[in-house]
């Protein structure tokens, strides 16, 4: 078991089903990620079917896990509830679905286990205001990529903040999602992973909007990169205050 996390494994259909339904109710946003490939995409719980054993998911963001999905590589699904992450992997294509406006889904079986993980408080470093540090966030339904600055990080999200103007078209809520959030760790790499939104908090004073994310795919490499930066920040602080 990771140390940063604590999980249970869920096997009753009935309560495997339920906390899915619970994500379907939600709208939260799936991450339906292609290990062979290293590659994840966005999608929701579109229904799920106890009495036939079965889940249908949305169509895949951005699209070309389509056809991924209909070569039936093998997949991991990553969504979350009530901040708590329910993971269930190696799941392939059972068939391809279509709703009555035409649009297309993917029905795969009802896992018969899935992780229930509760993610432990990870340290959040503020990061100075001389510390200048751009995001872009990115994905095939914006228009634009949405340009931000980070105001913290932790190793398992961060925060931005956002000029309102930028969101005028775009309101954004939790479990909101995006293909790539994009940033400079100072002095080292590119971090590049896919993002969902957790909290939104609007600043009419100042005309602009904290969004809290969570990192969704995170490579190993990048999260050392993370660990480091944040511990750095942690040093930095205590020897600011000593």
């Amino acid at each position: 078991m990771d140390s940063k996390d604590d999980y249970r494994l869920l096997t009753n259909p009935r309560e495997i089903a339920s906390y899915l339904k619970a994500s379907s109710d939600h709208q939260e946003a799936v991450t339906v990620y292609f290990p062979a490939k290293e590659q994840g995409y966005r999608s929701l719980f579109v229904e799920i079917d106890l009495d036939r054993g079965e889940i249908e998911l949305d169509s895949l963001a951005p699209t070309p896990g389509d056809s991924l999905m209909r070569n039936h590589e093998k997949f991991h699904v990553i969504g979350s509830v009530s901040g708590v992450q329910l993971r269930f992997d190696d799941n392939v294509l059972e068939r391809l679905s279509q709703d009555k406006d035409g649009r297309q889904g993917y029905r795969i079986k009802l896992p018969q286990k899935v992780r229930y993980m509760q993610r432990r408080d990870a340290f959040r470093a503020r990061i100075p205001y001389s510390t200048h540090i751009k995001a872009v966030l990115q994905d095939e339904e914006l228009p634009n990529p949405l340009r931000a600055r980070l105001v913290d990080i932790s190793a398992t999200g961060c925060r931005l903040v956002i000029n309102k103007a930028e969101l005028e078209s775009l309101p954004l809520r939790n479990g909101s999602g995006f293909s790539s959030l994009k940033f400079q760790i100072p002095g080292s790499a590119e971090i590049d992973t896919m993002a969902t939104v957790r909290n939104v908090l609007i600043r009419e004073e100042v005309d602009e909007v904290q969004v809290g994310i969570e990192y969704c795919n995170l490579s190993g490499l990048n999260e050392r990169y993370i660990d480091r930066f944040v511990n750095q920040l942690q040093r930095d602080s205590r020897h600011g205050a000593a």
